[in-house]
């Protein structure tokens, strides 16, 4: 359960809570479905997608995160689905413009 400054969200167990402590910086209003990323060494990971939020940036109210790990057999099965089917960039231009 998401509980602090009298507001209450039951989180499932495929979500999770990030932010900073002393707040400040958070997603917000338009950022749903945005990345939340770890970075370890110089690698970047997606952990997470921005799901919803009490206030934006505010103290002791971090965002709350769908995590991308509790849907990868989902992802998977999409990546699957949708193969490149053309072999070289230039084979995506007609006439020097986007198909």
């Amino acid at each position: 359960m998401y509980v602090k400054a009298g507001h209450s969200y039951p989180l499932e167990d495929n979500q999770m809570c990030a932010g900073y402590k002393e707040g400040g910086k958070d997603s917000c209003q338009g950022d749903s479905g945005g990345p939340l990323f770890v970075q370890q060494n110089d690698q970047m990971t997606v952990i997470g997608l921005v799901s919803a939020g009490i206030e934006c940036g505010s103290p002791l109210l971090p965002g709350i995160y769908t995590r991308v790990i509790s849907h990868l057999d989902w992802i998977d099965e999409q990546i699957k689905k949708k193969t490149v089917r053309k072999k070289n960039c230039s084979d995506y231009y007609n006439n020097n413009s986007l198909l």
